[in-house]
């Protein structure tokens, strides 16, 4: 039997899971996808040719582990005491609320270190760690399309409010890791680091953030911190923004799902885009067979 998670986060986590630096795969703060896939369409496990870590270790996190770890430079794939759902959606690039399966899948917390084969893009690291997860804990999944509350973002009346950047990411890189610094962008003659960096002049309640090469899919996965679902970007603008924007994040203890700051609505707007709650078909995830042991490395 399947079974949907949902989870409550604090102010903190909310920042930790915007922050997806997340130091490393991507959010698993990541968002799933809107094309219908064919429902119940099995999928197969990894191929022998597809790609592999060079060497990799797989282990069950010891039960006294504190705090989370998630790394990811070019030679390197490194969780520590990470949820198996949050490892699964890193690896099906997929939200973790977009993932059914066994009820322990969001309780059970492994450490991987794994080698990425020189050279290889980031683009396959993904393929890699399914192949990974099929192998060491015998992960069998597939896809179905169901209708979902989520929300999309979509340019506004106006046209967006947005500085194009002037360096554009790199083909292959993660729009779903969006890394979150505390502090304002460096005003060194050096470009700042892409990302979001928070304002430093603001107060509570107010919070805000200046962004630096931005795509709008990262956008959303920060959005989604908020929200509290899926938000997928429908505005149709490619490549990487600079902008800056703040708002009102509401009295201290509320919480999503059963707060919102509506200020955050006003901002986006602000910015000639808008944020729509809508149900559409989205592709889920569900989890077929995985075993809570891994196999030895």
């Amino acid at each position: 039997m399947t079974t949907r998670f949902t989870r409550k986060l604090s102010y903190g986590r909310k920042v930790l899971l915007a922050a997806a630096a997340l130091a490393a795969v991507g959010v698993p703060i990541g968002i799933g996808v809107m094309t219908p896939q064919p429902s119940h369409a099995q999928v197969a496990a990894p191929a022998v040719a597809a790609p592999a870590f060079e060497v990799a270790s797989v282990k069950a996190s010891s039960p006294q582990a504190v705090g989370v770890r998630r790394r990811r430079d070019p030679g390197l794939l490194d969780y520590g005491n990470e949820s198996l759902i949050s490892i699964l959606a890193d690896a099906y690039n997929v939200d973790w609320q977009l993932i059914s399966g066994p009820s322990w899948l969001p309780a059970a917390r492994y450490d991987i270190v794994a080698k990425i084969p020189q050279g290889a893009p980031a683009s396959q690291v993904p393929a890699m760690l399914q192949r990974l997860l099929s192998e060491r804990l015998k992960v069998k999944v597939h896809h179905e399309t169901k209708v979902t509350d989520c929300y999309v973002l979509a340019v506004g009346r106006a046209s967006p409010k947005l500085e194009r950047a002037k360096d554009a990411p790199a083909a292959d890189q993660d729009d779903r890791n969006v890394t979150v610094t505390f502090g304002k962008a460096s005003s060194s003659a050096s470009r700042p680091a892409d990302g979001f960096h928070r304002l430093e002049n603001v107060r509570p309640p107010e919070t805000g953030f200046q962004a630096v090469g931005v795509t709008m899919t990262k956008f959303s996965v920060l959005l989604k911190s908020y929200v509290q679902l899926p938000v997928f970007d429908s505005t149709g603008l490619q490549g990487a923004y600079n902008f800056t924007f703040q708002f009102d994040d509401g009295p201290e203890g509320r919480e999503p799902p059963y707060y919102y700051p509506p200020a955050l609505f006003t901002a986006i707007e602000h910015l000639g885009l808008k944020l729509e709650a809508r149900r559409v078909p989205v592709d889920h995830l569900v989890v077929d067979h995985v075993e809570k042991i891994p196999i030895e490395n």
